[in-house]
């Protein structure tokens, strides 16, 4: 709130890592990633320094009110797609009709990663995790597989699922946040134990035996998933200016 109060800004975003690491928790570390991603990538096209997209939100008053929204009633909309199009366009001119109708009614074959490549690196996969994301995981007491099987695992609550990616692996298997790993491969489960059991699998066609408990009752569940471990990271572009470290280095 403070920038508004001294007439800096017009509109601040709560940052939930802005001096520091954050509290234990606050983010996941996929929104991590995601948020040092997304907020790189407005600092090169765009100029604008953010340290999160985070959930809190304030706007002065005024600022408010010039954009003009008026709750009605349930339903009704307080401005259209024109009106959308005339402010961006009064703001900074440029075709907004047309890059915002691409946006709205379709999308690419993948994430939309060029604003990355123009920064001199490209998003890869790897089977080791980096130690940024070994300390994450150290910290939510967890086994992050959401790019692999799809699922986080619990390891202060031994075996308890705690998150399970939509149309992963592990979802389409039928494993739910209410599900706990007892046995993989018919071994007592242990954090290794599965680590092991998705390089066994790679390459494969033998699915992943998981033997869980949910509530009361005990399931086999079959998982099947034969790429083997995927961690994200990001690798340098040969040849290429590398303009992301020199956004994110630190300016005290």
């Amino acid at each position: 709130m403070a920038p508004i109060a001294r007439d800096e800004a017009d509109l601040v975003i709560g940052s939930r890592v802005l001096g520091g690491a954050g509290e234990p928790g606050a983010l996941t570390p996929a929104q991590r990633f995601g948020n040092r991603l997304a907020t790189a990538l407005l600092g090169a096209l765009f100029g604008v320094r953010a340290s999160d997209l985070g959930p809190f939100r304030a706007i002065r008053w005024e600022a408010l009110e010039r954009l003009g929204m008026r709750d009605r009633d349930y339903g009704e909309l307080t401005y259209t797609f024109d009106d959308v199009v005339a402010t961006l366009n009064a703001i900074s001119p440029h075709d907004w009709k047309a890059f915002l109708r691409e946006r709205l009614d379709g999308h690419g074959p993948a994430a939309p990663l060029d604003g990355l490549t123009r920064s001199g690196w490209k998003l890869v996969y790897r089977e080791e995790q980096s130690s940024f994301q070994k300390a994450i995981d150290e910290v939510n007491k967890s086994v992050n597989l959401g790019f692999s099987l799809g699922l986080v695992v619990s390891t202060k609550d031994k075996g308890n699922v705690t998150e399970v990616v939509w149309d992963s692996p592990a979802f389409r298997a039928g494993l739910t946040t209410a599900t706990k790993l007892i046995a993989v491969n018919g071994q007592e489960f242990a954090p290794e134990v599965l680590l092991e059991a998705i390089r066994a699998a790679k390459g494969t066609n033998q699915p992943i035996e998981l033997l869980v408990k949910t509530f009361d009752r005990y399931t086999t569940v079959l998982v099947p998933y034969f790429e083997g471990l995927r961690y994200p990271d990001l690798e340098r572009i040969d040849g290429t200016d590398d303009r992301l470290t020199a956004i994110l280095k630190s300016r005290t």
